[in-house]
């Protein structure tokens, strides 16, 4: 494998990005009836746009493996922090070795840290890699639980 992590535009590789995101989706979203997959291009846009969005690429030579995409902001209750929150994190299944999705997630954390965040919150399926792997070789804490259900 020829791997190697860029950063760049979210709309830069759309035509590469789609399948991958429809993967992602087909994946993990628990409620396909309501998240259709839509991604709102002018809204990613416009955070990249002001600073606030942090993309990066997992190429194997020309093809895309997978990606990382995460928002900056000051948070809302605790306006002293500048944070960085993972919106998503996909690499194809069968490149799913632990040393690749290592790799992507301190890419992640190094780019964010380098705009200044100074904590990193991701989101996680219970009893998934990521989820193990967070809580494990990161030594991520869990801070709160989301809950969904349709209203």
């Amino acid at each position: 494998m020829d791997v190697r992590i860029a950063e760049g535009s979210a709309l830069e590789h759309v035509d590469k990005l789609m399948p991958l995101l429809e993967a992602h989706w087909r994946e993990l979203a628990t409620r396909k009836d309501l998240m259709v997959l839509a991604p709102a291009w002018d809204k990613y846009r416009a955070l990249e746009d002001a600073g606030l969005l942090v993309t990066l690429y997992m190429w194997d030579g020309d093809e895309l493996i997978g990606y990382s995409c995460s928002f900056l902001s000051t948070h809302l209750h605790y306006s002293g922090l500048y944070y960085a929150h993972n919106d998503v994190l996909y690499l194809r299944p069968e490149c799913r070795c632990a040393a690749l999705g290592k790799q992507l997630i301190a890419a992640t954390e190094k780019a964010v840290g380098d705009r200044g965040a100074r904590m990193m919150t991701w989101h996680a399926k219970p009893n998934t890699a990521l989820d193990k792997l967070l809580g494990g070789d990161f030594a991520y804490g869990v801070q709160d639980i989301m809950y969904t259900r349709e209203l």
